[in-house]
């Protein structure tokens, strides 16, 4: 393989990993919770013991700070955010791949 082929295999593979990482960070993904997540899961992610009862479930369901959600990969909690869980509703339909691993992002630095 010549050196400009490396160069250019090298390029390519370095992009699909960076794009697929996405820009988006804890701070983008903050702002995507508050307007999609905070009405079940709370500001700091401990879960609102309101909709708790409306659903009758577990406040600890809605827990993103407990252990449960703090045992899930990056990409099960992802899956979640996209697909529902349960109760929960996916939000595919309104969130990129991207806005759903910046949510994760901040979901993380909650369980701090």
């Amino acid at each position: 393989m010549s050196g400009s082929h490396r160069f250019s295999l090298f390029f390519i593979i370095y992009s699909f990993i960076f794009f697929a990482e996405g820009n988006l960070n804890a701070a983008d993904g903050k702002m995507v919770y508050s307007k999609n997540c905070v009405s079940c899961h709370a500001t700091e992610g401990e879960g609102n013991d309101k909709i708790a009862a409306l659903f009758k479930i577990d406040q600890a369901k809605l827990s993103l700070v407990g252990n449960e959600a703090k045992s899930k990969s990056d990409a099960d909690l992802v899956k979640i955010v996209l697909d529902g869980n349960g109760k929960m509703k996916g939000l595919k339909d309104k969130l990129s791949q991207e806005e759903a691993a910046a949510v994760v992002k901040y979901v993380r630095s909650l369980q701090k």
